[in-house]
């Protein structure tokens, strides 16, 4: 008992020293350009931020005002920072202060410089501030184009900045003998410059022997359907438009064996659902169907929907790879019952019928073959049903952060929205792992417009490719994690099989790669972890040495109150 009470106080004592000093704080230089409508002038501006403990919430003081794009982008270069370093940033706060020469600031061109300053206080560096920043942030780190490099060259150069970062594809003349101007691609790349830290190397994507077995059982279903299907549609007289359709068919199936050949699995599934669907559109046009035997094929498919529906939810899900089995597989399920609705039966004859009917079945049919994943990998993960829940509000109000930043630009309708509202239908329903995926596809959807903004048209490839090789990079993080992710690499391999022929289409799946590629961060992890500066760690020790040293001390305290007390018992008892 005395010495359990000793080492508690001792213990006691470290906690009260420590506590307190849970904090990291720095500075960063901000580039920017003032403009009153005749010249542009370059300027600077002062980030200071301070991250202490907390609960993930962000705060901006800003002196003077600033627009409401460079408060969304502060929370983007907050998450991503957080994300880049696998970082739970939930347990801390951050206060971010902005000081500027410019009356109003705002623009998106300060978040990699954001993200840098967080990402190097997060891991402990200190920033060297004779280097600055220019650019905006991306998914996955990418620093992306700005407007008035020249004059924040200017600015930076002015102001004794020994070397200014730019975006890649800048292709600045500097003639100032005295600053080195660097084009650069992604928040890493920054980080070495301005702390000295090396990235470290790519290791290289291993596939999962199970997810190679089960993609390819996947891909080998789908593709041998396609097989059957084309056997009996080249064989048929077609009309004009048919033939048409066969041919488009066709072609999806030569790219599918292409892709399959290549191991490129998923790929080749993808590639063989899009010719079953023409292939069967093609038969079942050529059938004729009659109103009754169109309502039996309606049936007969919903029932299956229904019956797969009930076999599969009855599956208890404990990995990350059941969760995205399930995520993937319902949302398969989802359309297949969305496309039966839009059938109208009052006009059977209406061509558009047939098309509904045969997207559900192939739907459905895609769905059970993605079931197989489940139980396939053991990528253990602790979640229930209220951290799936948070996991989809945290999702939603991400991606919601993007569609509001994106329509202070271009206030249009875009799917995202379409997306977000499925999304919340879901929490409704407290479907969250349908919830979860749709808020990440509408994050990707919103993400890749924001890629684009100020990137010219030529330059629009190359922005893919280092799209895919970002997405490859926290890939790689994951298998060496130990976590293989089902969905990401997917759409990370489809992306890649992409990017010549549909570089648009290669974007959005390299971004739903990067969304869907790290779920984890989403989830608790099985680990304990305090963050310590190195003023934290000093005093820390300071506190377990003092702690040794106070120990015998203590020792003879709780000694002599123990005697005294049992002098009073047994004296007193005398008496």
């Amino acid at each position: 008992m005395k010495y359990y009470k000793s080492v508690f106080l001792s213990l006691l004592i470290l906690c009260v020293m420590v506590l307190p000093v849970f904090a990291q704080s720095g500075e960063i230089i901000l580039l920017t350009v003032m403009n009153d409508g005749m010249n542009s002038t370059g300027g600077t501006a002062t980030l200071h931020l301070k991250i202490t403990q907390g609960t993930g919430r962000v705060y901006i003081d800003t002196f003077p005002m600033t627009k409401m794009d460079t408060q969304i982008s502060t929370r983007f270069a907050k998450q991503i920072a957080c994300n880049i370093l696998d970082e739970d940033c939930r347990r801390y706060d951050f206060h971010y202060t902005i000081s500027a020469e410019a009356p109003i600031v705002g623009g998106p061109s300060a978040g990699a410089a954001i993200t840098v300053l967080t990402a190097a206080l997060l891991s402990g560096h200190e920033i060297n501030n004779e280097i600055a920043l220019t650019g905006t942030v991306n998914s996955g780190g990418y620093i992306g184009m700005v407007r008035g490099i020249p004059e924040k060259v200017d600015a930076a150069s002015r102001n004794g900045i020994k070397k200014v970062l730019v975006p890649i594809g800048s292709n600045l003349n500097i003639s100032e003998s005295n600053i080195e101007v660097i084009e650069i691609a992604d928040i890493e790349e920054a980080l070495f410059y301005f702390t000295g830290e090396v990235p470290q190397k790519e290791a290289p994507i291993v596939k999962d022997i199970g997810y190679t077995d089960v993609m390819e059982k996947i891909a080998t279903k789908l593709c041998n359907r396609t097989i059957m299907l084309s056997k009996i549609i080249n064989t048929l007289e077609l009309d004009e438009n048919l033939t048409l359709i066969r041919d488009q068919a066709n072609n999806l199936t030569r790219n599918a064996a292409l892709a399959y050949n290549k191991s490129q699995h998923y790929a080749a599934a993808s590639y063989c659902f899009g010719a079953n669907i023409k292939y069967s559109y093609v038969q079942e046009l050529k059938n004729n169907l009659s109103a009754t035997e169109l309502r039996y094929l309606y049936r007969d498919i919903e029932y299956n929907i229904s019956r797969f529906s009930a076999e599969f939810f009855a599956l208890e899900y404990k990995t990350i790879t059941d969760l995205e089995t399930r995520m993937i597989t319902t949302n398969r399920l989802d359309e297949a019952r969305s496309y039966l609705e839009l059938v109208n039966f009052s006009d059977p004859q209406k061509p558009e019928n047939i098309y509904y009917l045969i997207y559900a079945r192939e739907r459905l049919y895609s769905a059970s073959c993605w079931s197989l994943f489940h139980g396939s990998l053991n990528n253990q993960i602790k979640f229930n049903s209220e951290i799936l829940r948070e996991s989809c509000i945290r999702k939603i109000s991400e991606a919601e952060e993007r569609i509001e930043y994106i329509n202070l630009y271009f206030p249009l309708r875009f799917g995202a929205r379409d997306d977000i509202r499925e999304a919340y239908g879901h929490l409704k329903s407290t479907e969250y792992e349908s919830c979860l995926y749709k808020a990440s596809i509408a994050k990707a959807s919103a993400n890749a417009i924001i890629s684009v903004i100020g990137v010219n048209s030529s330059n629009v490839s190359d922005l893919v490719e280092r799209k895919i090789d970002i997405a490859g990079k926290f890939i790689s993080k994951q298998i060496e994690k130990g976590i293989f992710p089902v969905i990401g690499y997917s759409y990370y391999e489809y992306s890649k099989s992409l990017l010549n022929t549909d570089p648009q289409s290669a974007l959005i799946y390299a971004e739903y790669a990067l969304e869907l590629g790290n779920l984890d961060i989403y989830f608790p992890k099985d680990k304990f972890f305090i963050y310590l500066d190195n003023r934290s760690i000093m005093i820390y020790l300071f506190g377990l040495v003092l702690g040794f040293v106070l120990y015998p001390a203590l020792q003879k305290i709780f000694r002599k109150r123990e005697i005294d007390k049992l002098k009073k018992k047994y004296y007193g008892n005398h008496q």
